[in-house]
């Protein structure tokens, strides 16, 4: 019976490990939405400015003039980190939402 108590008080703290790694998992995914979502409006907004128009990006304190193709550069670039990171990171919340069932299926 102490066997069997013991397994169990293993498979809840198991279940309670992997459900906090599935919370902290989904807050990254819900910060890498917001950042995408975020870079996309950026975007946008780039995509209306004239080939002339004046950019200027916040480097630490200071202002920084930037061409406006640098900028739409870098926002594309930091888009496509974005997407990779959301793809990981989706993946391993479906690994970890798995996982989740199945303690919580040998929990019951």
């Amino acid at each position: 019976m102490a066997s069997n108590s013991n397994e169990q008080e293993l498979l809840t703290k198991e279940f309670l490990e992997i459900q906090k790694k599935f919370e902290q998992i989904n807050e990254r995914r819900r910060i890498l939405a917001a950042q995408e979502s975020e870079n996309q409006m950026v975007n946008k907004e780039l995509d209306l400015l004239e080939s002339d128009a004046v950019i200027y990006k916040l480097i630490g304190s200071v202002m920084v003039k930037q061409s406006l193709d640098d900028a739409k550069g870098t926002v594309s670039k930091r888009l496509e980190y974005i997407t990779g990171e959301i793809q990981s990171v989706n993946k391993t919340f479906e690994s970890l939402q798995s996982k989740l069932v199945e303690k919580s299926n040998q929990v019951s």
